[in-house]
């Protein structure tokens, strides 16, 4: 994943979210993100797995307000006031596991007050030991997030079918669910191999519709 997915993923945010928002894209090389979008240096106490993505809670970050953190294999294809209009501490993706199945959160679209004290929670333990937070976590973010906060869930919060994962949900569908309005395209592991947008482009009948 590269520009190409930065600039898709702004292009979708700015279609699908009518009220005012900045877009900001955090790098490690902030020169390879594209031009019309901001870019920001990523400066994390961990390069571990997931783990960069938690300075998004650091002052440092210099995030302020309602924040939503998209990752770039995310694929909006509905509207996302219901996401930034959300008030509450914390809300994360569930990801469902076990039999029967259970609901835990998962890391890779997420909303937080920018600032609160939520954000400094998660900020204050990876930046004290990030050490100690890899050593727990393996570099997962979703095992931090379960540690550290209890976080409400998207499909509790918009519905059962307003976030989805491609990967368990959408593999043989040909249509998304009238309620859809993002589609995780995370990796699918070893048993089903990665599967991502630039490589389902020409195999699923909507993703054009809305990877553009």
């Amino acid at each position: 994943m590269g520009p190409e997915y930065v600039a898709r993923l702004a292009r979708a945010v700015k279609r699908n979210l009518s009220a005012p928002h900045q877009f900001i894209c955090f790098a490690d090389d902030p020169s390879r993100v594209p031009p019309g979008v901001e870019a920001r240096q990523l400066s994390p106490p961990s390069w571990s797995g997931c783990l960069p993505k938690l300075f998004a809670y650091s002052p440092e970050a210099g995030i302020h307000g309602r924040t939503l953190v998209l990752d770039l294999d995310n694929v909006v294809v509905g509207p996302l006031d219901g996401f930034t209009s959300y008030a509450g501490p914390l809300a994360v993706r569930a990801w469902f596991r076990g039999w029967p199945r259970q609901k835990v959160a998962d890391g890779d679209m997420i909303s937080f007050e920018a600032g609160s004290p939520m954000a400094d929670r998660l900020w204050e333990r990876i930046s004290a030991d990030p050490g100690a937070v890899e050593a727990e976590t393996g570099g997962r973010e979703r095992y931090y997030l379960r540690s550290v906060a209890d976080p409400d869930l998207w499909q509790d919060v918009l519905g059962p079918e307003a976030v989805l994962s491609y990967k368990n949900h959408l593999r043989n569908a040909r249509a998304l669910p009238e309620g859809a309005r993002i589609v995780s395209f995370h990796d699918g592991g070893k048993r089903v191999g990665t599967m991502r947008p630039h490589q389902l482009l020409d195999k699923v009948p909507w993703l054009s519709d809305h990877w553009k």
